[in-house]
């Protein structure tokens, strides 16, 4: 289904705009997503220190988003797409909730070692449920897209490379930091209890107490 949906749409927009999960809780008001996930973009990432943070999570087509602005989006266009967005979150909310649902109860179904003649069943609704929320997503990608120029889908296409670039960078450098947190923690956890840290020295060369 994603390649089918990615063949129906320029790849840089879709890329951009393609979300994992589109779950707004009930009471969230029109215009304040909850989530990055809700306004339609990937999650926010920091990039390494002094990096400047991504230009491309959050409702990019909104009059505060750096994206809106660089893609010269007009007061209509920007109406356009909200509309866009809001008609068509509450069966997003729907159909993701029941994706999650779905997937819950699979992975209920495998840790409880339940027979394959009944999981497979199961594995065919998670799939089902997860083609219609990727049919749904599209769908709103499209008429998003629709609202743009040539000139602007061209200039989104440059502004997304620029951002994916960044979101390397960040996730590069979040590995590095993860992995040399995890390493701290296995020095701290094979250090011996009795074993003492080796002593430090003043400035004179003395042992330091």
């Amino acid at each position: 289904m994603r390649s089918v949906c990615r063949s129906l749409l320029p790849a840089i927009f879709v890329v951009a705009l393609a979300i994992p999960a589109l779950a707004i809780p009930v009471g969230t008001q029109s215009g304040s997503p909850s989530s990055p996930a809700a306004s339609g973009m990937a999650k926010p990432r920091t990039g390494p220190a002094g990096q400047k943070p991504s230009r491309g999570p959050g409702p990019w087509w909104r009059e505060s988003s750096p994206i809106s602005k660089e893609l010269g989006l007009t007061k209509d266009q920007t109406t356009q797409i909200e509309k866009i967005f809001q008609d068509a979150r509450p069966e997003l909310n729907k159909q993701d909730q029941l994706l999650r649902n779905r997937e819950d109860m699979l992975s209920r179904m495998i840790q409880d070692n339940v027979p394959e003649s009944a999981i497979s069943p199961m594995i065919d609704h998670v799939e089902a449920a997860r083609g219609a929320l990727d049919k749904m997503r599209t769908l709103m990608l499209v008429h998003m897209r629709q609202v743009l120029t040539a000139s602007q889908r061209a200039r989104f296409e440059t502004l997304h490379a620029e951002w994916q670039i960044e979101l390397q960078q960040a996730d590069v450098e979040r590995q590095r930091q993860e992995q040399k947190r995890k390493l701290e923690e296995s020095e701290k956890t094979n250090q011996k209890p009795d074993q003492k840290p080796a002593s430090t020295s003043d400035r004179r060369g003395r042992p330091g107490v």
